[in-house]
Order: structure tokens, then sequence, then C-alpha cells
């Protein structure tokens, strides 16, 4: 988008916006679908113009769906995406005031299902609408003896939810509640306790007549010492303990992972070590670390049963380690910041995907002498400082981040309302300087400016926002760029939605097909008016697909022609139906209903030259499972063809086209009951190979089923019955026939 100096500046400028890209509410990629970006239009009373953000609240207000009455004593919990959750309780009239964010609010209450939406830093007013829910009870004990888990830590969230999360710490006998799930939601609970595998079920709806039972088992430990370079024992090293190659701990069609799961423990006096509560079975590799001046690995180890004990020894080895702290003037924010380590022009190491942050970071060296640091912190200069790396020791360096001595121009960026605007889309440039991106409050700082006055522009490359330009802008301007639409949609839904928001999606249609690299997918979450009225503020020069999603009822779709520079296009009124049902039943290939059958109707969604609209985004999917009957029933879809795709285990999965309403009530399906290939994959010297695919391919060729190995070189395929030969990468191995119901082991070598 504009000049940077070397090729290093471009590629550490590039991984900064890579980092922030993450960290704001400006991501909008194909790739990343779910996340959003908040544009809300909010009802009254709006922001006065020029409102500081530390003067800006976010008024929370809790209502019963049903009734419209206030909720008091609601919890609600705000979670920022940078920054620790806030708990609050909502007052007499359900209401409750915190700081504005980017992230998420959830509102919880005693009898009804939690409900969460993402909000934006200009959002001003929320009202969540709560359902009625079911309250579950439930109990984490230990394996055998059943005796309660005082402190173990609860996760509850729906299924299909990444926002919705409850979490609870267990009474002295082990119990928590919910306050409310929805009904015959599919839920996923999860407990951990330090020293204790962690476990976790998946529950296919609220029973509130019986009391969930968590039985943790003990897991597998691993004990050991840790020796120093000159052989003394290693006392109050940190040793970490963790899966290798992150084995989830739930199917990995589920959107929940553990796998992460890290034991930490510090060596005692004598450098002995014990971690226990490790998972089986599994293989952990093992790394000790002492004050950053020395650091060990020792040998992986694989556990494969509860109660076993591993030992291993690790030795520690001297190293060169640089630690960065950077140190931001009183009173103003710490900004993450990107730094590099170089030596004689060449880059030694470069830091940016985590940020420095405030606790600093390290380095390990593999070079000593006289080095340079630089930082780089949006809206800060780049700072360099020289250092002289001394080999074998903890070096130390302090970088302090300061505007003295820079010429600068500063500013904010904000909307006609003067809600601010910040994010990765705008950019501000001044001729001859670095450009950069608005914090989410609007602020700017443009450092190392020329001394003579220039032209400061500003562009939303979203193309929401219209260009901005100001000439003359001299060194310590202080400028505030007011943004005005580029073009916009107006329109009205009917009815009006109880919580008066409505989410908008849209597809970018400037790049066509809709799966090259450029194409984009965002959302909103948009309020409307006592009378349903709307505003989407869009770019012009760009054909568009609209989706809007409210929350009791079918989606309604809109492909548009491009917006005029300029123009204010009116939608007229959306219409909003309850839309239609799909029900039917699904049985296995000896006619037995299949109960726990995960069913996913998409809806195929097409433009008049046969692409698929929106597709993948989210809210042109609907999700259920079906009872002990084998029965399902989805509702709220739109008139339009139909996706069924069906996955049950221990049979082979299903997709179903439904190309109109016919044959939406009463679907008859039927899957074939599956058999499994078990085994693992062993390199020439009889060693595990992990994370290699296996390939079940049947003798026809008319068929192929898949599976990944674990640490451990395991592997299992779910295939239909029928004669296969396995297969990874070049290398074929066995022949295998599959039975229903039955499960064939063998063990393929491949050579490396």
């Amino acid at each position: 988008m504009r000049r940077i100096g070397a090729a290093t500046s471009i590629l550490l400028v590039a991984c900064i916006l890579a980092l922030w890209w993450s960290r704001t509410s400006g991501v909008r990629t194909a790739k990343h679908p779910q996340a959003v970006q908040e544009r809300t239009l909010p009802p009254a009373p709006e922001p006065e113009k020029g409102t500081e953000l530390s003067d800006r609240r976010l008024l929370v207000t809790v209502r019963d769906a049903a009734s419209g009455a206030a909720l008091p004593g609601s919890t609600v919990v705000a979670r920022p995406w940078n920054g620790p959750r806030i708990d609050v309780v909502a007052g007499a009239d359900g209401e409750v005031e915190i700081k504005p964010l980017d992230g998420t609010v959830l509102a919880q209450q005693r009898g009804y299902a939690p409900e969460c939406e993402r909000v934006g830093i200009s959002t001003s007013q929320l009202i969540l609408l709560l359902q009625p829910g079911v309250a579950v009870r439930g109990r984490v004990v230990r394996a055998g003896s059943g005796s309660g888990i005082e402190g173990a830590v609860v996760t509850v969230r729906p299924v299909d939810s990444y926002d919705t999360v409850v979490e609870l710490t267990t009474d002295r006998e082990g119990r928590f509640e919910v306050p409310g799930l929805p009904p015959d939601a599919p839920f996923l609970v999860v407990a951990q306790y330090r020293g204790i595998a962690p476990v976790a079920r998946l529950l296919r709806g609220p029973e509130p007549a019986r009391e969930i039972i968590l039985e943790m088992a003990g897991g597998a430990a691993v004990e050991g010492r840790v020796i120093r370079p000159d052989g003394t024992m290693a006392s109050g090293v940190m040793v970490k303990i963790r899966p290798r190659g992150g084995e989830p701990l739930l199917p990995d069609e589920l959107p929940f992972w553990v796998g992460d799961y890290v034991a930490e423990t510090r060596t005692d006096a004598d450098g002995a070590f014990r971690a226990e509560g490790l998972r089986v079975p599994a293989a952990y590799e093992i790394t000790a670390e002492d004050d950053r001046m020395s650091r060990g690995r020792g040998d992986d180890v694989e556990l494969r049963e509860d109660g076993l004990v591993a030992w291993r020894e690790i030795r520690l080895s001297t190293r060169t380690t640089l630690h960065l702290r950077v140190v931001f003037p009183p009173g103003t924010p710490s900004p993450y910041a990107a730094a590099y380590v170089r030596q004689n022009g060449e880059d030694v190491c470069i830091q940016v995907g985590g940020g420095i942050g405030e606790e600093g970071h390290t380095w390990e060296l593999q070079t000593s002498g006289p080095h340079e640091v630089g930082v780089h912190a949006r809206n800060w200069p780049m700072t360099r400082v020289p250092v002289d790396v001394r080999e074998g020791a903890a070096n130390e360096v302090v970088v302090r981040m300061t505007l003295e001595g820079h010429r600068v121009v500063s500013g904010r960026i904000v909307d006609e309302t003067g809600i601010p605007l910040g994010g990765n889309d705008i950019v501000v440039a001044l001729a001859g300087a670095e450009w950069t991106h608005p914090e989410l409050d609007g602020s700017f700082c443009l450092c190392d400016v020329p001394a003579a006055p220039g032209t400061l522009t500003v562009r939303d490359y979203a193309g929401i926002y219209a260009p901005w330009s100001r000439s003359d802008v001299a060194p310590s301007a202080d400028v505030e760029a007011v943004l005005r639409p580029a073009a916009r949609f107006v329109g009205r839904v009917d009815p009006v939605p109880p919580s008066r928001r409505i989410s908008v999606r849209r597809r970018n249609r400037a790049h066509w097909p809709p799966d090259t690299e450029d194409d984009e997918i965002g959302s909103w979450l948009v309020s409307t008016d006592a009378k349903g009225g709307f505003e989407i503020a869009w770019a012009p020069g760009k054909r568009i697909a609209l989706a809007f999603d409210p929350p009791d009822a079918a989606p309604v779709f809109r492909e548009e022609p491009p917006l005029a520079e300029g123009e204010v296009r009116d939608l007229g009124v959306i219409r909003l139906e309850p839309g239609r049902t799909a029900d039917g039943v699904v049985l296995d290939d000896a006619e037995n209903p299949v109960a726990d059958c995960r069913v996913t109707v998409e809806m195929q969604l097409r433009d008049k030259s046969g692409w698929i609209i929106l597709s993948g985004s989210g809210i042109e999917r609907r999700i259920a499972y079906t009872g002990a009957d084998g029965r399902f029933r989805v509702t709220r879809l739109p008139d339009a063809p139909l996706e069924v795709t069906l996955r049950a285990d221990g049979l082979i999965g299903r997709t179903v086209d439904v190309p109109g309403p016919v044959g939406l009530h009463g679907m008859e399906i039927r899957l074939v009951r599956a058999g499994s290939v078990e085994g693992v994959l062993l390199d020439a010297g009889q060693r595990p190979v992990a994370g290699e695919s296996v390939e079940c391919a049947s003798m026809q060729g008319d068929a192929s089923f898949y599976g990944d190995t674990d640490s451990l070189g395991r592997f299992r395929i779910l295939a239909a019955p029928g004669k296969y030969r396995l297969k990874s990468g070049d290398h074929e191995g066995p022949a295998v026939e599959v039975r229903a119901r039955e499960t064939t082991r063998v063990e393929f070598r491949v050579e490396r």
C-alpha cells in the first residue's frame, strides 16, 4: 500500500500487520470466516460527538425473551479479545454499564439458557434476550472411590457455539450447577483438575432429572531429576510436559480441543520432579529450563495406561540468551511490540507472532558480540539499541519508547457521529513517513515525518468509508479525520426482532469465483430502530451478496449490484418468515434407528451463474442430532435447495441433496454399518510414524477411507464392508478385509 524502507523492514511491518490483524475487529478474510467485524449503528441514546473512549460506556440490558421483562441479578460476563474477563451483576432494572470492548458479552440467569453476542468498540447499547433453559446439576468424582473433587474447573458450552461458554468451579463435594442450557441442544462438559487427567463428555441435551457424573481417573505420571552442566542437582527448575503433536481430548469433528494441555512442575532441593495426571495413552515431550541460562530436554515418553510411572533424567546445557523488555512512558497504553536482533546487518532472529508484551521476550542465540535490537510498535517510532551479547550468559536489554526528539503528526479517526474508527482496514499516511493504522479508539501517531508540511490521507481499504485528506499538515499537528460512508444500504425488517439486532453477513463479489484469494466474508450486528429500520455503510463498485439472519426466523438472502459513489439504496422491506422445517428418521442397513446421529443441513444458495452464495459462512447451516428413535427436526430453513450430511459413530457418513420443498418432511435416510481397521504405522527401524495419513483404498478403486496416525503411530479408519489395500504416501501396505461391526488389526511398515 505504501513504500517501506529496506527489505527487512518490509518483512517486519508485514508481520506486525499480521499480528494486529488478529487482534482487532477488522479481521475479514475468506480463510477466517468466523471472524466478525463490528460496525454497529447503536440505538438511542447516541454518544455525543467527540466523546473520549475512557468516558464512554456500553449499556447491557438483560430481559426475558418472551415477556420482555427485566432479569435482575443476571450475571454478565465481558470477554475482550485482548484482556481479562470481567464479571458483573445486573441491577434491579436488568441493566449494567461496562467499558466498551472488542470481544463478546454473555449473560446468564438461573432457569434461562445463556446468550452471547459479539460486540465492537463502537457498540454503545446491547440487549440480551434470554430464552427459558434447563438447569443442569453435576458432580466431579474420583474414579473408583467416587469421592468428590473440590476445586475442579468445569467448562460447559453448546457444541455449535464458540462464544457461549460457562465456567464453573466445583464445591467441597465436587458438585456444580449450570444455571441454564438450551433445551434439546447438544453440549460439551469438560472437567480439569491439577494432578488428574482431564475428562470430557458430549451430552445430547439437558436432563434435569439426572445428575451428570464426571469420573476423573488418576492418569499416568513422569518423575525424574534435572542435572546442571557442572553435574550438581538443579533445584527450582521448571519442568514442562506436553503431549507430542497436540492430541485432541475429543473427536476432531467437535469444536473443542484440550490437546495443548501442559503439566508444569518445579524440581525440589535434590533436583527431583514428579508430574501426575497425564492423559493416556499418549506420547509426551519433556523440557526443563533454568532462569533463561540453561535448558535441557529429556527423551520423549510414551504413557499407555493409568498408574504408569516413567523415569527421565534431564541434563541442562549452558546457552546464550537475550531478554528484551520494552518500556513505554507512564500513563500510555502498552501495545504489543515487534522486534528483531541483527548482527552485521543480518537478522539473527525476529519476534512478532505473539508480540513482546509487558513481561518481555527471551531469545536463545547462537551468536555473540555486538548486536542491534530494533523495536517497532504501532504508532511509535522504530527504536534501535546496541547490545554486546556475552556468550554463555543471560543478557538483558531494556528499550525505552519515547516520542521525544521525533517529529510527529497525531490525531483521531471518527465517523459522522463521533464513534472512533480503528483497526487494520484503515490506513493513515503522510508523504515521506511510514504509514500506520489507528488504534481501536481511533487514535494514531505518524512518527519521523518530514519537516515540511504535507498531505495527510486516510483510506478505508474495506471501502466502507470514503477517502479523506488534508493538505499542509505540519509536524506536531493534532488532526481529527471525520470519515463519511462511501455509500450505504437502508431498509426495514418486518417483523422487528425482539432484540432489535440482526446479523448481516456479506460476501464481497468483486473477486469471482468466490474461492479466489482476495474474496472476503464479513459480518455485522446491525441495530434497528423501533420500526425495524436499519442502515449499512458499504463500499461502492462492489457486487455483493447479503444475508439477513434474525435470531428467530429463517435467513433472507439478497444479491445486489454495485453501489455508486455516494449512493443510498433503499432495500425496501425485508420480510422475515419462520421458515421451513425438515424432519425425518435415520436408519442403519438393518432397519434399526440410529441415535445421536449428527445431521447438518446446508443451504445451497446459488446465483444465476451457478456459484454458491455465501457457502460456509455459518448462518447457512443448521445442525441437529437424532433422538433414541432416530428422528431429527431442523427449523428456520429458507426456500432453497438443501444438502443434508449425516455422521454417526460406527456408520459410513452420507450426503443427501434435497432440491426443493418436496421431500422435506418424513425423510428416511439409511446409513451403512461400518467396520474398522486399526493398526500402527512403523518405519524401517520399528519406530512409530506420527502425523501421517493412511488411506484404505478399495480393491475395486471405487472408494477410499482415511485416517491419521497419532503420536504413537496408531490409526483407526472406519470403512464400508469390502476388500481394501492400505497406503501411506508412496508406500503400499497390507491388504485387509473389512466386515461390518468388526475390527481388523494390522501392522503397516514403511521404508524411510
